[in-house]
């Protein structure tokens, strides 16, 4: 399975292919070793990309991750395939990306959020989503409670544009 990252502002594709000893990447077609790969979640460390050392410290907010390696800093954030379908495209719904129910609504009608913002948790075959706002908005409609279920690519959610007159 691959992802994509944004980079910067450019997006590259990753897959990983081995885990252990060491971590062998594939990044937008160009294999990468990691020997000696820091612990999930660590916040600084070395790691050894290809034998060269790479100094990094990490920071993590709204799906966005920060890394500084060696001096210069990164702004990383995930293309996550579990967004929902027409949002994470930029619509107005934010939709199921498969069918299962609703555990926790984290947002009401008329609440304003940000790209990123938990809005529902969601669970299909006992695995746990948070949906995420794809852009600013403001919750228009929201159209299954705690408790509900619903189809694959069901609109659940619609933002409106927020009014930047107020």
């Amino acid at each position: 399975m691959s992802i994509r990252l944004n980079l910067n502002g450019r997006v590259h594709t990753l897959s990983a292919h081995k885990l252990r000893p060491d971590l062998v990447l594939t990044v937008d077609g160009r294999q990468r070793t990691i020997a000696s790969p820091p612990p999930a979640g660590a916040l600084t460390g070395v790691a050894y990309v290809d034998g060269a050392p790479m100094r990094f410290q990490r920071a993590q907010d709204r799906g966005r991750v920060w890394v500084r390696v060696n001096g210069r800093t990164y702004v990383i954030t995930v293309d996550d395939p579990f967004a929902g379908g027409e949002a994470s495209r930029g619509g107005d719904d934010v939709r199921a990306p498969m069918p299962g129910g609703v555990i926790e609504v984290h947002c009401a009608i008329g609440d304003s959020v940000q790209a990123g913002d938990p809005l529902l948790t969601i669970e299909s075959m006992k695995l746990q989503t948070t949906l995420r706002a794809p852009r600013d908005g403001v919750i228009q409609e929201i159209s299954a409670g705690v408790g509900q279920t619903f189809e694959k690519d069901a609109a659940l959610i619609r933002l409106a544009p927020v009014d930047r007159e107020a």
